[in-house]
């Protein structure tokens, strides 16, 4: 009995399988060329006493509700006030992760009729602000724009590529406090009206536990090692820069302009084959498959972050030639 129940899940594992598209959790080992911890703010001094201190003054580790019942902590208030002071927002909004305030954006707060205008390439490439803005403005629409991996990386202070236009009534924004912040969760920051509507209206906003105080602490003091620390930014660029020389001149790749350089190799087995090749020299670096990419279109993901030097890089590019050679 228990394997009939299973047995059309086992079937979409087997067929996943053939595809080479099965996927495993493995664990962290090697040099860091996979994370998002881009200005390596998540093993930070600052964060981590950051943290300690508020265990110390009593912050509990859980938020005990959701934000409507017990769960509104003054953590949380203190990072959304913060927050919208340092994007430009009227207000900002804590959410648990990223994924899940997409998901509360999108269904809360379109409205029957509304028509919803995606980009292809909206988690990819960088977005031509001024020309969408000008659109919003000309037909009087809204835009959301995902700053998933620009916060803390690109624009002044790390306040991301839509900060010129953050304040306006059609502009809401998504700043994820997980990738180059060092914690965990996502602020959504905006107009105050839609950010009282999401409380009123929002779903996952309403009947979520709400995020650990202790990340709003430690997504609130990553914000202000951004404007306290601006040489992360700078030597993360030099690492891109480097990296980007490094790999069009030994492996022919053309560089992506940001922090993120994918490599297409095309086939799900030979991608799998290069990844766990340069894994076992010691370098993390994963594969990217079907269905996150187009089909035929599997890569390695190179990240640069500041938990590698130009020596590890330069290592990293030597292997990857010699892997590539042979897998």
């Amino acid at each position: 009995m228990k394997e009939a129940i299973l047995a059309r899940y086992d079937a979409t594992l087997r067929g996943l399988g053939r595809k080479d598209r099965l996927r495993t959790l493995a664990p962290r080992a090697g040099l860091d060329f996979s994370s998002n911890d881009y200005i390596g703010l998540a093993a930070s001094k600052r964060l981590g006493d950051a943290v300690s201190t508020a265990i110390a003054r009593g912050t509990p580790v859980g938020a005990t509700g959701s934000r409507l019942l017990r769960g509104n902590a003054p953590e949380h208030e203190q990072l959304e006030a913060d927050a919208a002071a340092f994007f430009g927002a009227e207000r900002a909004l804590f959410f648990g992760s990223g994924y899940i305030a997409n998901f509360a954006l999108l269904t809360a707060l379109p409205q029957k009729g509304d028509l919803l205008v995606l980009d292809e390439l909206a988690h990819g490439d960088r977005a031509p602000m001024e020309s969408l803005v000008a659109l919003a403005d000309r037909y009087q629409v809204f835009i959301v724009v995902d700053e998933a991996h620009a916060t803390g990386v690109w624009g002044p202070d790390g306040r991301g590529l839509a900060a010129a236009y953050e304040g306006r009534d059609n502009i809401v924004t998504l700043h994820t406090c997980g990738k180059a912040l060092g914690a965990s969760g996502a602020l959504v920051t905006g107009p105050r009206t839609l950010c009282d509507y999401l409380i009123n209206r929002c779903r996952p906003f309403i009947y979520a536990t709400a995020p650990s105080p202790l990340m709003a602490v430690a997504a609130r003091e990553a914000l202000t090692i951004l404007s306290d620390e601006p040489m992360r930014r700078a030597q993360l660029h030099e690492r891109v820069a480097f990296a980007s020389r490094q790999l069009a001149e030994r492996c022919g790749v053309m560089p992506s302009g940001s922090q993120i350089q994918p490599l297409v190799i095309g086939d799900n087995s030979r991608t799998m084959a290069v990844a766990a090749g340069l894994q076992a020299r010691g370098f993390d670096i994963r594969g990217i498959r079907p269905p996150t990419v187009p089909e035929g279109t599997s890569r390695l993901r190179i990240s640069l972050t500041l938990n590698v030097d130009e020596a590890d890089i330069s290592a990293m590019v030597e292997a990857l030639v010699g892997v590539l050679a042979t897998a």
